[in-house]
């Protein structure tokens, strides 16, 4: 490999991780409600359906949800991102490459807790089916007494658009990114899971 090449990927790299650090600090508190709500609107943007947005989409909706990043920083992302110079990127790579993504070691946990659920293997739950296995009772929160199980149940179906009652792979795994950006601790995260699904 060229030197050229690996100290263009090194620069890209320090971008990258620039704005997710930005953006990761600004998400500690409301990263689930953040991520779904991004995934929410991107989908309504995306008129084609093909899963790509411009520049300017982009951007305008990173504002709507407070997600304030260096100019510059989006900028040499965007030349990263864009390889083609065509305008447009998916929305779902734009969205990693700003907030990261969590590890495959829990992803493998988020992918187990929606397969419990999704018996058809549909790439879809619905929502009765969510309330069936999300044992509430079981979440950190509720067992040190902070919110009550009914408070938990509501909050983490808020998050879903409830007029569907079906919720994809995609928002659930948005939903666990967002959490997953608040809990630094791997054991606390599996813990979490294994509580409030029962995996």
């Amino acid at each position: 490999m060229k030197p050229q090449v690996l100290l263009q990927e090194v620069e890209d790299w320090k971008i990258i991780q620039g704005i997710q650090e930005q953006a990761k600090s600004k998400l500690k508190r409301r990263g689930c409600r953040t991520l779904t709500g991004l995934g929410r609107h991107f989908k309504q943007l995306d008129q084609s359906g093909d899963g790509v947005l411009s520049k300017e989409e982009l951007i305008d909706a990173l504002k709507v949800f407070h997600l304030d990043v260096d100019s510059k920083l989006l900028n040499s992302l965007w030349l990263i991102m864009d390889q083609n110079g065509d305008g447009a990127i998916d929305h779902m790579e734009f969205t990693r490459a700003i907030i990261g993504e969590m590890s495959e070691f829990r992803k493998a946990l988020v992918r187990k807790a929606f397969q419990k659920v999704d018996a058809n293997k549909s790439g879809t739950v619905g929502m009765d089916e969510l309330k069936m296995f999300f044992r509430a009772q079981k979440h950190p929160l509720v067992q040190q007494g902070k919110v009550s199980a009914d408070e938990i149940l509501d909050s983490f179906l808020d998050l879903f658009d409830r007029k569907t009652k079906e919720i994809f792979w995609a928002e659930f795994e948005d939903y666990y990114e967002g959490t997953s950006i608040g809990i630094e601790n791997d054991e606390e995260f599996v813990n979490m899971m294994k509580n409030c699904w029962g995996i």
